[in-house]
């Protein structure tokens, strides 16, 4: 930081230099406040007018990266964040972030119940309390008074217990709770769904504790963000019911997880991973899905999700599922190992997204290599070429994530880019450890190159090819394909 301000002499009147700007010292003193103490710590070296600042901080942050950057001994941690503390004399503290180790009895015990305590005749706004551990169950109880602050507004705590002491006006003003590695019980999830009315985001990530998570906000209104991530192996059911959520984020099981909102009209993105399974995929329990994230815009899902959506035999005839996502702008299918999809699945799921701009299809962990089986030639094949898909009239732009030349790639690729009449762009990323020196490449990439100027009915098309280390579209699913929580 020392090489960003230039500064002039140094008085009352002086003035710090910020670029062409010029920043009264007052100005600057406040701005210093407002950084993380570790930087604020730095800045004393800026002028001697700055050298108290830190005093003043309103973000005391001692989280990993201050631990490894000032490689600090337990005591000698435990030292220096008294020391902020005995001396800080700010009107406020704004958060609080602490990364502590349970062994160490001073500072799990003592110190932090003072610290904390500090925090909260300062009305502390945010506290994230994470506790080191090395593969191991969540043993360190938070201390009770953590959440009887009234003035907290973002609760973040990591591999711990969490406790809840009877609530008066403690955690009345939470709108952001997030819990990674937490051993909590069922009781304590509904006390703050009825206690904390403010609460806009909840982030589950490996939690514990309880057998069946339920999630039911309906007098929540300002409720906007879930997140779950690979509950337990405790968890048996996941059942969530939040008329007003927009943003959803689940990976885990399959089996036993339902929405039972219908539908969720204000629900602007959506990211649904189930694991892999090898068992026979429900179809109600999709297609209640499917009601309630009916007006999504945009919507991630893996390949579970489109085997419950797949034609089924009715009466002896094969039958589509009959739905629709009318306002979804982008679409991320990624397809996991051991996946059963295939063309068809991916059609049937297609003609019933009419407003789709962005087609993203991950296909490296399945090399999508259908079996040509007799299924497939008398009822999936039959059935792709007669399906009145109609045109994707606002398809702008298709990737395609480990493409090799497959004949069931070629005619994914076929079976979109003739119906896209606004294409502007198909992006083709080859698998891993495929090269200009494998065999047969070149005559594989005329050939795709012939097919695709054949197939394609928008002049404005182009084809853009990259090796899977050396991707340079630029063009990337708003949704990370390794999503996995905090």
């Amino acid at each position: 930081m020392a090489n960003v301000f230039m500064l002039n002499d140094i008085n009352k009147n002086a003035v710090a230099r910020v670029g062409s700007v010029e920043l009264n010292h007052d100005v600057v003193h406040h701005i210093l406040t407002l950084l993380p103490v570790d930087k604020c710590i730095k800045a004393r070296g800026l002028a001697t007018r700055f050298k108290d600042s830190w005093r003043f901080a309103r973000r005391l942050h001692f989280g990993r990266e201050f631990v490894k950057e000032f490689r600090l001994e337990p005591m000698e941690f435990a030292d220096t964040v008294d020391r902020v503390f005995r001396f800080h004399r700010g009107p406020e503290i704004k958060s609080f972030h602490i990364y502590i180790d349970p062994d160490h009895d001073y500072v799990a015990r003592i110190a932090l119940k003072k610290w904390l305590s500090k925090c909260k005749e300062k009305g502390v706004e945010e506290l994230d309390l994470e506790v080191f551990a090395i593969e191991r169950f969540p043993d360190y109880f938070v201390p009770s008074r953590v959440l009887d602050v009234e003035t907290l507004k973002v609760l973040k705590l990591t591999f711990c217990v969490f406790t809840l002491p009877p609530l008066g006006k403690g955690l009345s003003l939470l709108t952001t709770l997030i819990l990674t590695r937490v051993n909590i019980i069922e009781e304590y999830l509904q006390t703050i769904f009825s206690h904390c009315l403010l609460l806009e985001t909840l982030d589950m990530t490996w939690c514990e504790g309880f057998r069946d998570l339920v999630v039911c906000t309906p007098y929540l209104k300002r409720f906007r963000v879930l997140k779950i991530a690979n509950s337990g192996s405790s968890v048996e059911t996941v059942t969530v019911y939040a008329p007003s959520l927009q943003y959803f984020f689940y990976t885990g099981q399959f089996p036993g997880f339902q929405i039972i909102s219908q539908p969720m009209v204000h629900l602007k993105q959506a990211m649904i991973k189930f694991n892999p399974i090898t068992v026979f995929t429900s179809y109600w329990q999709i297609e209640n899905l499917v009601s309630a994230v009916c007006m999504v815009g945009v919507l991630t899902i893996t390949g579970t999700f489109l085997e419950g959506l797949s034609p089924r035999c009715v009466n002896g005839r094969l039958k589509e599922k009959d739905f629709s996502l009318w306002n979804l702008k982008e679409l991320h299918l990624i397809l996991q190992k051991h996946c059963f999809c295939n063309v068809t699945d991916i059609a049937c799921f297609l003609k019933n997204t009419p407003s789709l701009e962005r087609l993203f299809i991950d296909m490296r962990a399945c090399r999508f290599e259908f079996n040509h089986g007799p299924y497939w030639e008398l009822h999936l094949q039959p059935l792709l070429e007669t399906s009145n898909v109609g045109w994707f009239k606002f398809l702008t732009i298709i990737k395609i994530h480990g493409f090799a030349f497959e004949p069931h790639h070629m005619l994914l690729v076929n079976f979109i880019v003739q119906r896209a009449i606004c294409l502007e762009s198909l992006i083709l990323i080859f698998v891993r450890n495929y090269s200009k020196t494998s065999p047969g490449y070149w005559q594989n990439y005329n050939h795709l190159q012939e097919c695709f100027f054949a197939w394609r009915i928008s002049s404005k098309a182009r084809l853009s090819v990259y090796f899977s280390a050396n991707d340079r579209s630029g063009v990337h699913p708003q949704h990370s394909r390794i999503w996995k929580g905090r």
